[in-house]
């Protein structure tokens, strides 16, 4: 049987791509100096489509512009559907059944990233004859498609990323009977509907994983990003298999100074002496002899001077009210600046630089869920105050949610320490102990006699709540413990928490890890402070001394403990019990975070740091005593972790993030 037909969905507004999408439609993205769209065309033409229609929608012209120029070239007959409002998948089929009335056809998203043998898709449909067949995945993506024998029973699991559970890889092929089951009544409509109304109707949907494929999503710009390097290694695996060298990472950047991976679409303007590390650089951007990219995606029409990282686009494409009113606050509008979207850290804020010149400020927006992101400039302000260095508030505005600081720059005391002697690691950490210090003591007495409102003190819930996260997101989620062992360890937990609860209250910091505590000109200043609240100071100790990103030797640990000491003055001496108790809660807490992390689209590299975690806490374990079974799980778990997670990172490290 010959799959002759294919319809492309590229109508979507690609606002999980937001601001990029602003500037080109999804499907025009380059992945590696070739449009989404233009792989999936030259998959499908390899696989013998003949017809292929394009629904559009958002910024149709690039799109259309496109597809002349390829249809000019020859190869398959190529179609498009424009829609005035979008229609959704299954809108889609609906508005084209009239392209593909009485033959099976292939649907295909195109913002993936593919390269398959369709033979094992076209074999299931002529054996079973079912509704559709889907490309599933068995290990990478959210897996929230539960399959039994191959026949689907359910898109939407209650168990994502479990056993039974797969990723659906936004291609199928389809019996032309599936117009049957879409709506005939306008409006959008998804095909998971017309599947499920399909499914209850006693149709099949059946799923398949073809081996030694290649998929990835280019849904965010971290999977964008993450798919070009993913691509990469696949492609000089296949060549070194194929007895050829890999092939150059960026051709077109000659002069400046690749490191890892960059693509550089043509005619992108880049200067000798640039540095271009894991980026990705479009066609319409110019790039500086200065400009250093990092981990980037620089959008057409930016012209990058200094420091990038994360999505960069021309300021009047910023993609929010709020970019436009920080620039008429700072005095930068109707000027040339450049927003700089940092990557995402795992919070529910997000992080811009806006870049004009020399000059540059960062913009914090966050959302009314967590009511302590409304501290942030308030506390700010207190705690420059008292003496403790933290970013300058320049502009507040709480009604719409942002706030605006001065740029300290990226580099974090986490980026400081590999291959740093210890003589000078003792040295940076006691100038950081001298600042938690400050707050643990002026702090303390400066915050209970202005009355600060902060966020809730450590006690039963908080601490109960740390635990949950664990339970639900490591112990669940990540390694599927059944409940009588998750009771066992809860048990245990509790046991460790009660004695924190009596430890007297100094100002915490909360989050005291080196992420959150940047260096400028060697100096220590403090981030991420927006949780600020009363606790034991051997929980900010804990956090600081047992970081996983970090992971301090014993020895050093010790040392910085006792100059924590001198540094108060001995008035609040931390015992070694407290210290190593604090930190097997502040560990359970990171282990809870990074896992429920690392299962997310866009962040899964916080998985990277559960091994740490882990072994850290068999550390911890060890001088607390009397938690066996916690002891022999941070023994045991360090490898028992989902494939998906491993994919990530494996594919970065390979190409050389």
């Amino acid at each position: 049987m010959k799959v002759t037909r294919a319809i492309v969905l590229a109508a979507g507004l690609g606002t999980r791509m937001a601001p990029l999408n602003l500037c080109r439609p999804k499907p025009m993205m380059p992945m590696w100096d070739e449009p989404l769209l233009g792989r999936i065309l030259d998959l499908l033409e390899s696989w013998g489509v003949h017809e292929i229609l394009v629904n559009l929608h958002h910024l149709p012209e690039l799109i259309v512009s496109y597809l002349r120029e390829r249809a000019a070239r020859g190869g398959p007959r190529l179609c498009m559907s424009y829609e005035h409002e979008i229609a959704g998948t299954g809108g889609a089929l609906r508005r084209a059944a009239w392209f593909v009335p009485d033959l099976p056809f292939w649907v295909v998203n195109s913002d993936i990233v593919a390269d398959l043998d369709p033979t094992v898709l076209v074999r299931e449909y002529k054996r079973h004859k079912p509704l559709s067949v889907l490309w599933l995945h068995p290990a990478l993506g959210p897996r929230t498609v539960e399959m039994c024998d191959g026949i689907i029973r359910n898109f939407v699991s209650a168990r994502p990323g479990s056993s039974g559970t797969y990723t659906f890889c936004g291609l199928h092929l389809v019996a032309p009977a599936i117009a049957r089951y879409v709506p005939e009544q306008a409006g959008p409509c998804s095909i998971i509907d017309v599947y499920c109304r399909a499914m209850r109707g006693g149709r099949t949907i059946r799923g398949v994983c073809v081996k030694n494929s290649f998929w990835a999503d280019a849904g965010t710009p971290a999977q964008y990003l993450d798919a070009h390097a993913r691509w990469l290694h696949a492609a000089r695996r296949k060549r070194t298999q194929a007895g050829r060298p890999p092939a150059q990472a960026a051709d077109h950047a000659r002069g400046a100074h690749v490191r890892g991976w960059t693509a550089v679409e043509t005619q992108a303007a880049i200067a000798q002496g640039a540095v271009l590390e894991r980026s990705v650089v479009w066609r319409g951007a110019r790039i500086g002899r200065r400009a250093r990219l990092v981990h980037a995606v620089v959008a057409d029409g930016v012209c990058a001077t200094g420091e990038l990282r994360g999505v960069a686009v021309p300021a009047e494409l910023g993609g929010a009210p709020c970019i436009a009113r920080a620039l008429r606050l700072l005095g930068w509008a109707g000027t040339e600046v450049v927003v700089d979207h940092l990557a995402e850290r795992g919070s529910d804020r997000t992080f811009t630089r806006l870049c004009r010149a020399a000059a540059s400020v960062v913009l914090i927006r966050y959302t009314a869920a967590r009511r302590e992101n409304r501290r942030y400039a308030g506390h700010a302000r207190f705690l420059r105050r008292i003496g403790v260095p933290v970013p300058r508030v320049l502009h507040d505005a709480p009604r719409a949610r942002f706030v605006v600081v001065e740029d300290l720059g990226n580099e974090r005391l986490q980026d400081r320490i590999p291959g740093m002697r210890r003589k000078d690691l003792l040295r940076l950490y006691g100038s950081v102990l001298r600042t938690v210090a400050v707050l643990h003591t002026d702090g303390t007495r400066a915050a209970r006699r202005r009355r600060l409102g902060m966020e809730p003190a450590f006690g039963r819930r908080l601490y109960g709540w740390e635990q949950d996260l664990f339970r639900e997101q490591f112990l669940e989620r990540w390694l599927g413990l059944r409940s009588r062992e998750i009771r066992a360890l809860r048990t245990e937990l509790d046991g460790v928490a009660r004695p924190l609860e009596k430890l007297p209250h100094v100002l915490l910091h909360r989050d005291l890890q080196s992420s959150n505590i940047l260096l400028v000109g060697g100096r220590p200043v403090f981030v991420d402070f927006q949780g600020m609240r009363l606790g034991p100071a051997a929980y900010d100790l804990a956090s600081l001394l047992c970081d996983p990103y970090v992971s301090l030797p014993e020895c050093v640990q010790e040392r910085l403990l006792t100059e924590y000491t001198r540094c108060v003055g001995g008035a609040r001496e931390v015992g070694y019990e407290a210290f190593w108790r604090a930190a097997v809660q502040r560990l359970v807490q990171a282990l809870g975070a990074f896992a429920r992390l690392g299962l997310r689209p866009g962040t899964g590299r916080f998985a990277c740091h559960i091994g740490p975690a882990l072994r850290m806490l068999a550390r911890a374990c060890e001088h607390v005593g009397g938690l066996p079974r916690l002891q022999r799980l941070s023994e045991t778990a360090e490898h028992a972790r989902p494939a998906a997670d491993c994919a990530f990172l494996e594919y970065d490290q390979e190409c050389g993030n």
